[in-house]
């Protein structure tokens, strides 16, 4: 995934300076008997950063009641040896709104992520916080699920369109979703921003590529992964620190997807 790339980049960058080694694993697919515990065991490894997994994975229970170091990327777990960093989910999703508002829109859809997770339910939190603030209504049927997927755009927005009351801006929860929404939006015969404005979250490379190019909100995803490893390497060196949560600013990245109206 374009997201995990350039964390995982922050990571390696961070701890090779700090003389670690990075033992991946890629496939969890390992049976009922071999744990993540038993993983890390096996290849003796010192402490564990977890990104890209369900913050309910029944496997994490020994993981978190081992001595090994956890440090969760986008996951809220906090343990006896367990923190986490995250991005301000909550405030990108204001900004996204509280921006398409200043354009002048008020009819304002969202296309959630995968709904069980942290980051979009501190997105979808966002999104009405901002819709009460600017006093616009909450329209349920103006709000899917895209599960985090181009192709989850895509079908969300094909399915919006058949509404009789449209709404004249989405909120995309990822970039990636925002992509497949423009492709379902020009194939409709409508474009991108004359018709909807288009506002993602992330700000993966490819948004700086489509066409238009894709407003959004920005997460420092190399920053996600220097301060996973940054809280590990502390956990290891001070085990009777008190290693906080780290929650970390995002911005917004004003492209060409987005117009005034009224």
């Amino acid at each position: 995934h374009p997201f995990f790339r350039e964390v995982i980049y922050g990571l390696e960058k961070y701890l090779g300076e700090k003389g670690y080694d990075i033992v991946y694993f890629t496939n969890r697919q390992w049976g009922s008997n071999f744990s993540y515990l038993e993983k890390c065991r096996d290849r003796q490894v010192d402490g564990v950063v977890l990104m890209g997994i369900m913050g309910d994975d029944p496997d994490l229970g020994k993981l978190l009641n081992s001595d090994l170091p956890v440090v969760f990327i986008d996951i809220d777990i906090i343990g006896k040896n367990a923190t986490y960093v995250i991005s301000d989910n909550r405030a990108g999703a204001k900004l996204a709104v509280k921006y398409l508002y200043k354009l002048g829109h008020r009819k304002i859809g969202m296309l959630m992520g995968i709904n069980t997770t942290k980051t979009s339910q501190e997105r979808y939190i966002g999104y009405r916080e901002a819709l009460r603030e600017f006093g616009l209504p909450y329209r349920s049927e103006w709000v899917y699920d895209g599960n985090y997927l181009e192709e989850g755009g895509y079908l969300a927005v094909k399915k919006m369109l058949e509404l009789k009351d449209l709404p004249t801006a989405i909120f995309c929860q990822s970039d990636i979703m925002a992509i497949g929404a423009m492709r379902a939006i020009e194939e409709a015969g409508y474009s991108v921003p004359e018709d909807f404005s288009l506002v993602g979250f992330d700000d993966i490379e490819a948004s700086r590529y489509v066409r238009p190019a894709l407003t959004t909100i920005a997460q420092d995803k190399e920053s996600l992964g220097s301060s996973a490893a940054e809280l590990l390497t502390n956990m290891l060196d001070k085990p009777e620190q008190d290693n906080r949560p780290i929650i970390l600013p995002v911005k917004l990245i004003k492209r060409e997807s987005c117009r005034k109206i009224g």
